[in-house]
């Protein structure tokens, strides 16, 4: 009898804890079956917890509702509330009103944390009386949250086009978002008096703007502007930017300095942007050793120059330790190469025309580039490690005529390992004809070659 009632408990327990389990599993569907505006209503009434935000799916934004709940809860849960700002407290009903809305017309604008963030950003840097159009008559016309962010933006702020780079100022950066807003209610990019500090803008700034990328942030928008309106090209700036140049900060604080830096390189097109990093290096390290009375700048230096001395300063701090190691190196003032390497596998080609053969001929060695640099004027010897390393090779385009026994050089080409070629350029580093360009196509589609768009 005993052993029953033991049984029969156990069996009471079980079911208890079933049923226990039972209605937790039922609130967690229940909570996830709520639409938005009825959770965030359970936000605002404090009926849910931290740990209910918890009970909330991943696939159901659970991120985005703990980033909405903590910002909402902070203030009124903080043991300094009474101390809390009316400046803080505006902020977060502007942010409840803002989300309100939204949550109200679109089911899928907080499905990344971003947009979150750029509620946020929008009640705590602007005020409703700076809103172009009515809070209430935003509606997307799309699913996408990215595309919603962007829409919302536009309808708040802008009666003109602004550059969409600047829509990432709405994620924390202030200056992208003052200048969102000005040039958004149509004020002129010359008016706005926060530009970046001393950086050298000509005219054709404001139309590169509108080119850049999204993900760039305020300054790498307008450096990749500056370096376009000055001549330069994408890779030029991608290799600035992967150096000590990347940010507004550290020893540049000379923007004369800068700009003639990049100036050099504009006007030095056939040379390798790998070798900008170790420049920038070594003209920080000058700068940040030079005298009060004697001040470096780049005067009277060439991109050969700063090379040279640049690869002295790297062997002298020992960054060159690994490539000395290697055998069958040569001394350059690009440093320790290899004398020659195998290069890609592709092999020369030749156009035969009427009364003139064309040769596409693959650079395998240094003294090969070097050979190429002295009868083309440039600097392509500096692509010797690259072309080492199998990150890039160089093609030389020569023509012989019917009745000539040397050949002719035409045009130094880069090809990256992606198999695309990213430059090609004449003597001197000039512009090439249309009818070569059109030899070069010919190559191109002959060896499976992209051709990168945008070059000259």
């Amino acid at each position: 009898m005993a052993k029953y009632i033991e049984i029969e408990k156990e069996i009471e327990t079980k079911l208890q804890e079933q049923k226990k389990y039972s209605n937790k599993y039922s609130a967690i569907e229940k909570l996830n079956n709520l639409s938005q505006p009825k959770l965030f209503q359970e936000i605002l009434n404090f009926k849910l917890t931290s740990n209910n935000i918890d009970l909330i799916y991943l696939n159901n934004n659970q991120i985005s509702w703990r980033e909405i709940y903590n910002y909402i809860s902070q203030p009124i849960n903080s043991y300094y509330v009474t101390k809390f700002s009316e400046k803080q407290k505006s902020n977060r009903e502007k942010f409840i009103t803002i989300l309100k809305h939204i949550l109200s017309v679109s089911d899928t604008f907080i499905e990344g944390l971003d947009n979150i963030k750029i509620i946020k950003n929008i009640a705590e840097k602007t005020e409703f009386n700076e809103f172009i159009r009515p809070l209430e008559n935003w509606k997307p016309n799309r699913r996408n949250s990215k595309l919603q962010k962007s829409s919302l933006l536009k309808h708040l702020f802008c009666k003109y086009e602004v550059p969409t780079f600047l829509e990432n100022g709405f994620l924390g950066d202030e200056e992208a978002i003052f200048l969102y807003l000005h040039l958004g209610s149509g004020n002129s990019i010359k008016s706005y008096p926060f530009l970046p500090k001393n950086m050298i803008l000509n005219k054709k700034v404001y139309h590169h703007l509108f080119t850049n990328p999204e993900d760039l942030n305020y300054y790498q928008g307008f450096r990749r502007a500056q370096v376009l309106s000055m001549g330069g090209n994408n890779n030029l700036f991608k290799s600035l930017i992967d150096s000590q140049l990347r940010a507004n900060a550290g020893p540049f604080k000379s923007e004369e300095l800068v700009f003639h830096f990049i100036e050099m390189l504009v006007n030095s097109p056939m040379f390798d942007y790998d070798k900008i990093s170790e420049i920038v290096d070594f003209i920080a390290f000058k700068i940040l050793n030079q005298k009060r009375d004697n001040k470096y700048t780049l005067k009277g230096k060439n991109i050969e120059t700063l090379l040279r001395q640049s690869e002295v300063w790297h062997k002298e701090a020992f960054i060159q330790q690994r490539i000395l190691r290697r055998q069958n190196t040569t001394n350059s003032i690009y440093g320790n190469i290899p004398k020659s390497w195998d290069g890609f596998n592709m092999k020369d080609f030749f156009i035969q025309k009427e009364k003139v053969t064309f040769k596409f001929f693959q650079l395998k060695s240094y003294n090969d580039l070097r050979i190429e640099g002295a009868e083309m004027r440039n600097c392509v010897g500096s692509y010797a490690n690259s072309c080492a390393s199998g990150n890039k090779t160089i093609f030389s385009l020569r023509e012989k005529k019917i009745n000539e026994a040397s050949w002719k050089n035409l045009a130094t080409i880069e090809i990256a390992s992606s198999k695309t070629i990213v430059q090609a350029k004449g003597k001197a580093n000039t512009k090439l004809d249309v009818s070569i360009w059109n030899h070069i196509r010919e190559w191109a589609d002959s060896e499976g070659l992209n051709i990168q768009s945008g070059i000259k």
